[in-house]
């Protein structure tokens, strides 16, 4: 019998119901096998098996739910040690062809841990993508399959995101808060810069899943395209009236200085380095 392993986070329901909200957490506990476990809306989790398939893709199957609220029973309920055994079991039984190899994967939140697993081994900033997709993309389609979605829908979800108050960064555990919704120009462009970040992270899952034949057709978010001009802040000039506000505002030895930035559009350090041989009267 395989020797169960052993894992903080996923151990005790205590350290599970730390863990975010639709973020799945794995632990390898046998050659190409792993036990996975993600946390629900609902706030219980539920385990899942992931092996390497003959193909050499990976193969993933439900075992049950976790005992973060009920007492496990072996079944429908699991330990974790328990859920080892299931994943084993289910893994010892496909290789012998007692059961056939699980489906691919074909829900949004199946092609997202495909596409962490590779993400892992050939991109950077994994914390950072891992958390924009617990955030904003498993909350709204993690069991949705790849081949309902619709341009139309991808398209409300990008729109809301630009409307959206920003996120504050919080403690584990503690309540979420939010920003103030955006109001000028510039905080509306930022907005939709982040909305089209978010819509960036969530193609690339969506079309790792197609490269790897998970979806017939990437149609439905192709036709999906970002904000135009959200990357670049909105060039503002200031007016006759503000620019006399401005100097009549400054100290009275800096006025000079902030005339000639005026006038020349020059940094600070360009105006602060010039010399009388950088001055041609002829022009």
């Amino acid at each position: 019998m395989a020797r169960s392993q052993r894992d903080s986070k996923l151990e005790t329901r205590t350290a599970r119901l730390k863990l975010k909200v639709g973020q799945r957490y794995f632990t390898k506990i046998g050659e190409g096998l792993a036990l996975g476990f993600r946390r629900t809306g609902e706030g219980y989790g539920n385990w899942q098996a992931r092996m390497m398939l003959a193909s050499g893709r990976y193969g993933f199957r439900a075992l049950g739910r976790a005992d973060d609220f009920m007492e496990a029973n072996g079944e429908t309920v699991l330990s974790f040690f328990q859920a080892q055994q299931k994943a084993r079991e289910a893994a010892t039984a496909i290789v012998a062809g007692e059961e056939p190899e699980p489906a691919l994967p074909v829900t949004v939140a199946d092609a997202t841990t495909r596409y962490l697993a590779w993400y892992a081994e050939n991109r950077k900033a994994l914390r950072e993508t891992t958390a924009t997709i617990a955030a904003h993309i498993l909350p709204t389609f993690d069991e949705r399959a790849l081949a309902s979605l619709t341009t139309a829908e991808l398209k409300a979800w990008h729109q809301k995101l630009a409307v959206k108050s920003a996120r504050v960064r919080t403690g584990i555990g503690a309540k979420q808060r939010y920003r103030a919704k955006p109001e000028n120009d510039n905080q509306k462009r930022a907005r939709k810069s982040t909305a089209n970040r978010i819509l960036t992270v969530l193609k690339a899952i969506l079309n790792k899943a197609f490269e790897d034949e998970l979806a017939a057709s990437d149609t439905a978010w192709r036709r999906v395209r970002p904000f135009e001009n959200a990357d670049e802040p909105v060039t503002r000039f200031l007016t006759e009236a503000e620019c006399k506000r401005l100097i009549n505002a400054s100290r009275a030895d800096l006025r000079a200085l902030v005339k000639g930035a005026l006038f020349t559009g020059a940094r600070y350090s360009e105006l602060t380095g010039l010399t009388v041989a950088h001055v041609n009267v002829d022009t």
